[in-house]
């Protein structure tokens, strides 16, 4: 059996609207850029990630599902119940963030 994501083309992740700092971090201002790796990504996400703690955000219960974030946990600002990737920027479903500029 092969698990298969089916992505929807509504967007269902207000990431935007967790703080005033956060359009998604590393790779907003050229979304079709494709000079990040995701390589780059990852490291770049889990600098974010630990900055993030340090500011007080939390862990959620889940991981990203994108197939390239590999697990990463997703992570909620502790005055919000939204949560998102640090790597892709999206709401952990895997078709939004990063994942959405690729198609």
């Amino acid at each position: 059996n092969t698990a298969v994501s089916i992505c929807r083309t509504e967007s269902t992740s207000h990431a935007s609207t967790l703080t005033p700092d956060f359009p998604p971090h590393h790779y907003q201002e050229n979304f079709t850029e494709r000079s990040m790796s995701w390589d780059k990504l990852l490291v770049s996400g889990r600098l974010l990630l630990s900055k993030r703690l340090h500011q007080g955000w939390n862990f959620s219960e889940r991981n990203c599902l994108g197939s390239k974030c590999n697990g990463t946990p997703l992570m909620r600002d502790k005055n919000s119940t939204n949560e998102v990737c640090m790597v892709c920027s999206g709401s952990g479903n895997g078709c939004d963030g990063y994942y959405a500029s690729e198609k």
